[in-house]
C-alpha cells in the first residue's frame, strides 16, 4: 500500500516500512522492515506490473488497481494521508486507464461500494 503509493509519485511520505502483497496462505514474513498484506488468490496477480528502481525491477499493482486499494481501505488511513493521495489521483485522471478501474471494481468484494467511492470522489 503505502510503499506502492510513494513509488507512484502519488505522496511524498516515504513509507518506514517495505508494504508487500501476499497469498493470503503465505508464510508471515518475519522482518520489522515489512508490512505483509495478505490477500485473497484470485484477487493477487490482478494489476501487477514492473518498475525500475534504483537499479532494481520491482512488482508493483498499477495505479489503478491502487485506486481501488486506496478506495477499498479509506478507513484505515489517516485523513490528510488519504485526501493528499485521492488529490494527486483527481490530478492524474485523464492518464488513468478508466476502463481498467471499473473492471477491477468490478472484480473486488464491495463493488457497488468501491463503484459509488469512484463517482463521487475521483470522476
Amino acid at each position: 500500500m503505502d510503499s506502492a503509493f510513494y513509488y507512484h509519485g502519488l505522496t511524498d511520505v516515504i513509507p518506514d516500512e517495505f508494504h508487500i502483497a501476499t497469498d493470503k496462505h503465505a508464510i508471515y514474513i518475519n522482518d520489522k522492515r515489512v508490512h505483509q498484506y495478505y490477500v485473497l488468490s484470485d484477487l493477487l496477480e490482478i494489476g501487477v506490473t514492473t518498475m525500475e528502481r534504483r537499479d532494481a525491477t520491482i512488482r508493483i499493482y498499477d495505479k489503478e488497481r491502487m485506486l481501488i486499494e486506496l478506495l477499498r481501505f479509506k478507513n484505515k488511513f489517516p485523513f490528510d494521508y488519504y485526501k493528499e493521495i485521492i488529490g494527486n489521483y483527481r490530478n492524474l485522471i485523464y492518464d488513468l486507464d478508466i476502463e481498467r478501474i471499473q473492471d477491477y471494481a468490478e472484480t473486488f468484494p464491495r463493488s457497488k461500494m468501491i463503484s459509488d467511492a469512484l463517482e463521487m470522489e475521483v470522476f
